[in-house]
């Protein structure tokens, strides 16, 4: 007997770490307050600050629309695959496999 009977829905999470495209990095460098700040002041330029949200500063967007378009894109490009297809893959912080 085939897995698919007894799979309804497979759900699809993506846990992962790239880095932010060159565009939004120039954005980043005409404003330091774009990203992530700590209590004490230290910047990491890795993450856009939750505060920018709902703000359009990315080339006029806002950081949620732009990460809509990313998994909209994402699901377009594997749709013939999502639903059918289980692929994992464990890697630690830095990238490395388990």
């Amino acid at each position: 007997m085939s897995y698919k009977k007894y799979v309804k829905k497979i759900l699809c999470i993506a846990i992962f770490s790239i880095p932010l495209p060159p565009w939004v990095m120039e954005e980043i460098s005409k404003n330091p307050d774009l990203v992530y700040t700590d209590r004490s002041g230290r910047r990491n330029p890795e993450y856009i600050s939750l505060g920018c949200d709902s703000m359009p500063v990315l080339k006029g967007r806002t950081p949620l629309q732009v990460y809509a378009d990313y998994m909209r894109s994402f699901r377009d490009r594997f749709k013939d695959y999502l639903g059918s297809v289980i692929v994992v893959r464990n890697t630690s912080w830095d990238g490395s496999l388990w």
